[in-house]
């Protein structure tokens, strides 16, 4: 349910970013910070607002790669503020660095609008600043809905999956730190009892890893020694809370010829996020679904935004277009890939 701004903010909104017009013989400038220009996820958010901003008339952009460097970012964004420029976009490092805040003072001082998406800032930052929002992806409910995806995915060929024709899925659990992939099975569990099909098992404790591939693949290939594949009760389903760890999983299976794009030796592998890496296990058959953040919607939000600064029109009617907005935060559900 979309929740609408308090009335104070609503008028602010509309008086003040309506003031944001530019000179029609000056180009309408915008600085964007990304955290780096590394991250898969924002190499695809960047293409897609490099290709939008492109038809723009009388608008130019600059982008600066931050390198995962606070210090860094700061010091871009204090030269762009010397140099002046008619819109903040910006990507923090370090969400929590105390420079952010006043950053966004002396952006308020000169009248300049911020706009920070990703890695998200506090309430207390984003309306400290009438002119000021945030485009996020929202992290709650995000297990949930991995586990209606694995539930959708394995569905549809049940028999495939089920590799020893028990009526059930044996599966194991790979996460780093506390992530509570429990939900995943549960939410599955949920859909496979009501549809009266075969539900996931665990076959294995919960592999804690350190996030890299190369951890996962050595606990992937301990339980490949303790349950080898093939055999009954050999794991079924692998549920990853990152696609790192769906990696090195993928490739200890590989090691013992399966999930190699052969559909009759393939585990399903899940994960969440991932970009362009999971795309790409996913369309090679090593990899079965993922959840991720929609690049494609949060580029399109970052835009809409521009538009408005550039027209000089209300930063409150590109607001009431989303149906997730608290505290002036943009907040885009994950979708579902698979």
């Amino acid at each position: 349910m979309k929740k609408l701004l308090a009335g104070v903010l609503v008028v602010l909104f509309v008086l003040g970013f309506t003031a944001c017009g530019n000179q029609k013989d000056k180009p309408f400038q915008v600085d964007i910070f990304w955290g780096t220009f590394s991250d898969e996820y924002l190499k695809t958010v960047r293409s897609s607002v490099g290709s939008k901003l492109n038809g723009f008339v009388n608008l130019e952009y600059t982008m600066h790669d931050c390198r995962n460097d606070q210090s860094l970012q700061n010091d871009y964004i204090a030269q762009v503020m010397s140099r002046g420029t008619d819109l903040f976009i910006v990507n923090v490092v370090s969400p929590d660095d105390a420079n952010i805040p006043k950053f966004v003072d002396k952006a308020s001082e000169k009248d300049i609008p911020v706009i920070f998406f990703g890695r998200e800032v506090s309430d207390e930052i984003i309306l400290s600043y009438d002119k000021c929002v945030y485009i996020g992806t929202d992290p709650n409910g995000q297990e949930d809905l991995l586990g209606e995806h694995v539930f959708e995915v394995i569905s549809k060929n049940f028999d495939e999956y089920d590799l020893n024709g028990d009526d059930s899925l044996q599966y194991v659990i790979f996460k780093d730190g506390l992530a509570d992939m429990d939900t995943v099975v549960k939410q599955a569990n949920k859909q496979f009892e009501e549809d009266e099909m075969g539900t996931l098992v665990a076959i294995e404790k919960d592999q804690v890893c350190d996030g890299t591939a190369e951890d996962a693949k050595s606990k992937m290939a301990a339980i490949i020694d303790q349950f080898p594949m093939g055999a009954s009760g050999s794991v079924e389903v692998v549920i990853c809370s990152n696609v790192e760890i769906a990696e090195g999983v993928i490739e200890a299976l590989n090691d013992v010829e399966w999930n190699e794009g052969d559909s009759k030796s393939t585990v399903a592998v899940f994960s969440i996020g991932g970009g362009e890496t999971a795309r790409t296990l996913i369309y090679a058959y090593k990899m079965s679904g993922t959840i991720q953040e929609d690049s494609g919607a949060t580029a399109a939000a970052i835009v809409s935004f521009i538009r408005a600064s550039k027209d000089g029109t209300s930063w409150y009617g590109v607001l009431e277009t989303f149906d997730d907005v608290e505290n002036n935060k943009i907040l885009i559900p994950y979708s579902k890939f698979g």
